[in-house]
């Protein structure tokens, strides 16, 4: 089953009251549970697409700390099964998610309900839209190309020439 099955089959009245169940403790008011639903809500009007990489399925796996202090949490993934990898998620395309197939243990293990809670907190890790999210990961970039960029300043003797 694609994501974008599941969440066509499912209304935002069926998933708020399991998103407080789930992430009371994280959301910080009654208007973040809105942003959720418009986010939702977006998602329903987008067209599927194919995952960038070849076979990758939707995973989502329990997390249990070994700290009793920090609770336990949900991973959600992308996973391609023949190479046994697990990749995050957090810039990839919201219409990539949605071509993306559930992983069948993922889909014995959680409650359809569940998958799509877990997942819309995953997508909006980084922001309630596609451009938010891009423009974080463009400056997270733009960060990491300037210090490599300081990096190779260095000599052959590993100084600084300045």
């Amino acid at each position: 089953m694609l994501f974008k099955d599941l969440i066509e089959t499912h209304e935002w009245l069926m998933l708020e009251k399991r998103f407080w169940e789930l992430y009371s403790d994280y959301c910080d008011s009654e208007k973040s549970i809105k942003d959720f639903e418009k986010v939702f809500l977006n998602i329903k009007s987008l067209k599927a697409q194919e995952p960038d990489i070849d076979n990758m399925l939707l995973i989502i796996k329990l997390i249990e700390e070994e700290n009793e202090e920090i609770p336990d949490w949900h991973d959600v993934s992308g996973f391609v099964e023949k190479e046994n990898m697990l990749y995050s998620l957090g810039d990839t395309r919201w219409e990539e998610w949605l071509g993306m197939k559930i992983y069948p243990d993922t889909m014995k293990n959680y409650d359809p309900i569940d998958i799509i809670i877990h997942c819309l907190w995953e997508m909006t890790f980084y922001g309630y839209t596609q451009e938010i999210i891009q423009a974080y990961f463009s400056d997270l970039e733009e960060g990491f190309d300037k210090d490599l960029a300081e990096d190779m300043k260095l000599s052959s003797n590993g100084i600084k020439l300045e």
